[in-house]
């Protein structure tokens, strides 16, 4: 493993050891003989490398930074992942969030509500929903009509996904 794809792997996944040993073992596992680890292999076969960058995607739309979504929707694009898979994946985490905002009105403790966010990336979270509450209707009804868009619409896939992000950054928040 080269510096340059060791620091690659560092950049996409953070500097937390446990996901570094996961990724590190999944690349390991999808390279099957000895071989060299590098950066094209990282990509196939690890699957958060593009974690950090969807939250980034997100946070950006709940702090309503359009430019910041935008520049990562396009990165996350022209990185070969799929519109389909991105939609999964914001839904979901658009999923915790309403989930932790319901925890916070709720007056309970999100740190003990098992929602796959830890130290700054819950911190973070929690200082975004404050100033910027979720209108959970109306994410759930973007997120659908991206989805059907994207089963029968003739623009793209790329194209209904860069509008979800839009229309998620400008009205769902």
């Amino acid at each position: 493993l080269s510096s340059g794809d060791a620091a690659f792997l560092v950049s996409r996944v953070g500097e937390d050891l446990a996901l570094l040993r996961l990724e590190l073992d999944k690349a390991m596992n999808w390279l099957g003989d000895p071989g060299k680890l590098s950066r094209a292999a990282f990509e196939e076969a690890c699957s958060l490398l593009s974690e950090a960058e969807v939250w980034d995607m997100v946070d950006a739309i709940v702090t309503k930074n359009r430019d910041r979504a935008l520049a990562t929707t396009h990165r996350l694009l022209e990185e070969g992942s799929e519109p389909h898979q991105l939609v999964g994946l914001v839904a979901w985490r658009m999923r915790k969030l309403i989930e932790l905002q319901s925890v916070m009105r709720r007056g309970g403790d999100p740190w003990k509500a098992k929602l796959g966010m830890r130290g700054p990336s819950m911190r973070a979270a929690q200082e975004a929903i404050r100033k910027n509450p979720l209108n959970t209707p109306l994410v759930l009804e973007k997120l659908a009509a991206a989805n059907e868009k994207m089963n029968s619409s003739r623009a793209g896939d790329r194209r209904v996904f860069e509008g979800l992000i839009l229309s998620l950054v400008t009205a769902a928040v």
